[in-house]
């Protein structure tokens, strides 16, 4: 009834508990990419995101990386390799979970 398209004739209660897995499944998965992105170089320094933008065969729009500088590009790799690694903490505590999520989206509409 919870599902349903039509509603349901009283309050259907559904259990909190399948949405709290998938938001530590999602917590974990972020945490290990971004302890796996520690031991490339290429994230360390920054320069990640510009070798994806530069890469044809990657990227969807190539004239990104002659347009957006490369400080921003390097400021890019280093919020997304933090993001990742603190993700289980701003997620799992309700006051910045909105903002985390938020700035996935947007990591993941921006590559």
């Amino acid at each position: 009834a919870a599902w349903s398209v039509r509603p349901a004739a009283g309050r259907v209660n559904v259990p909190a508990w399948p949405a709290a897995l998938l938001l530590l499944q999602l917590a974990c998965l972020y945490f290990a990419s971004g302890w796996a992105k520690l031991a490339s170089p290429a994230w360390r320094d920054g320069t990640a995101l510009l070798r994806y933008c530069e890469n044809l065969n990657w990227c969807a729009v190539p004239a990104v990386a002659a347009v957006v500088p490369v400080p921003l590009l390097r400021l890019a790799a280093w919020l997304t390799l933090a993001w990742e690694l603190t993700f289980p903490l701003l997620a799992l505590w309700p006051r910045p979970r909105a903002a985390a999520l938020a700035l996935g989206v947007l990591f993941h509409v921006g590559t």
